[in-house]
């Protein structure tokens, strides 16, 4: 569905598709328990993310991360590293998120790919 929406966008001329992704670790998961997790979701669809000073220091604190982390400062960065989305899985919080619509996009190039490996899409 993100596929036709991403589409629809670029005929209309829409730009830029922003979001919320909630969920995570200082996230308050609701009264009937289930957690959420479009702050893992989104990002592994495309959407993008700074990293923030605030995620830098606590990730700092932990004594397994990614190699090369103290260099990555967008979420696609994060997810691109060896053990990145585990990491993010564990580690990550919500966050507004965005999406740019242009048909060379790494946003557009991360979703396409996440499609292929899924089956959605032939190469």
């Amino acid at each position: 569905m993100l596929w036709r929406v991403v589409r629809a966008c670029m005929w209309l001329g829409i730009p830029y598709i922003a979001g919320f992704a909630v969920g995570g670790r200082r996230y308050q998961t609701p009264a009937a328990g289930e957690r959420l997790a479009g702050y893992y979701a989104w990002p592994r669809l495309g959407f993008d993310a700074p990293i923030t000073p605030d995620d830098a220091q606590f990730f700092g604190h932990l004594p397994y991360h990614p190699e090369g982390l103290a260099t990555v400062q967008q979420l696609s960065g994060l997810l691109d590293k060896e053990g990145g989305p585990a990491f993010w899985k564990m580690n990550g919080t919500h966050r507004d998120v965005g999406f740019e619509v242009a048909a060379g996009s790494k946003n557009v190039q991360i979703l396409r790919k996440y499609l292929i490996d899924k089956g959605f899409l032939r190469p």
